[in-house]
């Protein structure tokens, strides 16, 4: 699912044998490579947390390691989505998404204030083998 406008580009063997002659381009194309490696890592183990709730809060502390900012009252971040969108990330139908973010704001831990959530308390630890990936992927 795309949620913006989004631009594909083909990198085969032909681009690769280009690419060669630039070692900054290849550390470049790496990087990339790299994060979205990342990024799939995380969606595995955030589809094995048990519990939309769960779910919920460990994408929504994801956004806000990378768009959050830190306020006294918790870390906000802005995430205009839908609930039907945050259902999608996170394997889920809207209904549950929303009985889950309730449950959420009942015990404080996720807020929503507009078009931008605030967090409180710490990050969830990631459980199962894919949380364990995450962790050793992550840079030191």
């Amino acid at each position: 699912m795309v949620h913006e406008e989004l631009w594909l580009a083909v990198l085969d063997r032909r681009v690769m044998a280009v690419a060669a002659r630039w070692p900054a381009l290849t550390d470049v194309l790496f990087r990339r490579l790299f994060r979205r490696t990342r990024a799939l890592a995380f969606s595995l183990a955030m589809s094995q947390q048990r519990g939309i709730d769960r779910r919920l809060l460990v994408l929504f502390w994801e956004a806000a390691n990378r768009w959050g900012r830190v306020t006294p009252d918790g870390v906000r971040v802005r995430l205009p989505l839908t609930h039907q969108t945050l259902g999608h990330l996170v394997g889920s139908r809207r209904p549950s998404v929303s009985v889950a973010l309730s449950a959420l704001a009942a015990r404080g831990e996720l807020v929503r204030d507009g078009n931008e959530w605030l967090l409180r308390g710490a990050p969830p630890a990631l459980d199962g083998a894919a949380g364990d990936a995450i962790a050793s992927a992550l840079p030191d």
